[in-house]
């Protein structure tokens, strides 16, 4: 009987495995269409009324069981308690989700991430995204929004990286206008 639990166990873990890097191929495939999409021509964009400050904390809040998982400290800060705008939420939602995965994705232990939405003049605005994990060497910092660039390819295989989701992010934040910047020093974090 011992045995026939832990067989279903190891049944129940493997196909948790399967359906978690099905998972990750999906998404994969979908920013490959979504970067096929911008190079044969500029999406649309479908803007509707949203308030930046609950959706980028409900959107962080996401990610919370997985920082969790990871023992990783997942806050979220505004400058502002309200901020009412016209965003296209399909392309924020692509690149905030692909800012924080990568947060939590190359991360010391026990590290912190924080997300922090600021109003700007100019009816503008800002999303950070800020990381205690392994940083990037300044001599690839000019290279990592680039399509398909690994900083390491050794680890960032070991953690899933495939190049795509900040070439993805810096095309969809041009496309809607903005700009991404990155400040980052080895062994001690990034922010986006």
């Amino acid at each position: 009987e011992l045995l026939q639990i832990s067989q279903a166990a190891l049944t129940r873990q493997y196909a948790g495995f399967i359906v978690q890097n099905s998972e990750r191929l999906q998404q994969l495939i979908n920013q490959l269409l979504d970067l096929s999409k911008l190079e044969n021509g500029q999406p649309d964009i479908f803007t509707q009324p949203i308030e930046l400050v609950q959706w980028t904390r409900n959107h962080t809040a996401l990610f919370q069981p997985l920082a969790q998982q990871k023992n990783i400290r997942l806050s979220f800060h505004s400058s502002v308690n309200e901020l009412w705008m016209e965003a296209d939420t399909d392309k924020l939602e692509k690149m905030l989700h692909n800012l924080l995965s990568n947060a939590i994705k190359f991360r010391h232990a026990n590290g912190q991430v924080e997300v922090q939405t600021s109003c700007l003049k100019d009816n503008r605005f800002t999303i950070t995204v800020k990381d205690q994990g392994i940083g990037i060497p300044a001599s690839k910092l000019p290279y990592i929004f680039d399509r398909f660039y690994q900083v390491d390819a050794s680890d960032t295989r070991s953690r899933e990286g495939a190049g795509i989701g900040l070439s993805l992010t810096k095309e969809l934040t041009q496309l809607l206008g903005g700009e991404i910047t990155v400040e980052s020093e080895e062994g001690r974090g990034s922010c986006f």
